[in-house]
């Protein structure tokens, strides 16, 4: 796991901020895939937000690793 990884997980379980983090995260993925659609990076970003708002409407599950993912929050 990359310092990067750590970091976000880190600031997702602390939550020690007034905006939650996943928010945070969430528009500036948003931002940034608006500002950068013929890049790798930047539908990359799109994707992510997608499946977000996927989830959000209730159209896909969530998480394509939920059993890794609920060790991580356990």
């Amino acid at each position: 796991m990359n310092t990067t990884t750590k970091i976000l997980i880190d600031e997702l379980i602390e939550q020690g901020h007034p905006e939650k983090v996943e928010n945070v995260i969430y528009h500036a993925l948003k931002d940034y895939a608006a500002n950068n659609k013929q890049t790798w990076p930047g539908t990359i970003a799109s994707c992510i937000t997608q499946r977000i708002e996927d989830e959000q409407a209730q159209n896909v599950p969530v998480l394509m690793n939920e059993d890794r993912i609920k060790i991580l929050f356990e």
